[in-house]
């Protein structure tokens, strides 16, 4: 039984490293091999239905052009706001896009500490609309954008 479990485990370290090495020198063409285009992080909130439209508001008042500075300054790649009417509690979400996770940090950090000094009661604010929140990050694998022709902009009323 130790014998079948040392060949196995022999297996498993020399035949990757077999594969690795028949491929051609400097030939990245495992798409994971890849580097990244970048991080993707969202923060998903339940928010009070009722308050969505004063949400909305207050956010596009308030941090949107804190996000849009940092964009301009590229330190982000990009952000949003996402909403849905239909499907499960996590209802309002926050996207940022950015080079790295490193860089993303400096540029929340920033974000954070600028959306404070305007407006130091912002969380009081913000957990009057929304009363949990979770975080996720993710490594982008691969992407395609656009930023112009693509979508039409929703008229404001």
């Amino acid at each position: 039984m130790i014998r079948k479990l040392m060949v196995a485990a022999l297996a498993a370290v020399l035949v990757p490293c077999a594969a690795r090495a028949q491929q051609p020198a400097g030939a990245a063409q495992n798409p994971q091999m890849q580097p990244s285009p970048g991080v993707l992080v969202v923060s998903l909130q339940k928010c009070h239905f009722a308050g969505m439209e004063q949400l909305d508001g207050w956010w596009r008042a308030n941090a949107a052009p804190i996000l849009n500075q940092l964009v301009r300054e590229n330190k982000l790649q990009a952000w949003g706001v996402f909403e849905h009417a239909w499907g499960d509690e996590w209802n309002w979400g926050i996207y940022y896009v950015a080079k790295d996770f490193p860089t993303f940090h400096a540029a929340f950090d920033q974000f954070f500490a600028t959306l404070g000094q305007r407006q130091p009661q912002f969380m009081n604010t913000f957990e009057q609309h929304c009363t949990e929140h979770r975080d996720n990050m993710y490594e982008l694998s691969m992407t395609e954008m656009t930023t112009g022709g693509g979508m039409p902009v929703p008229a404001r009323p």
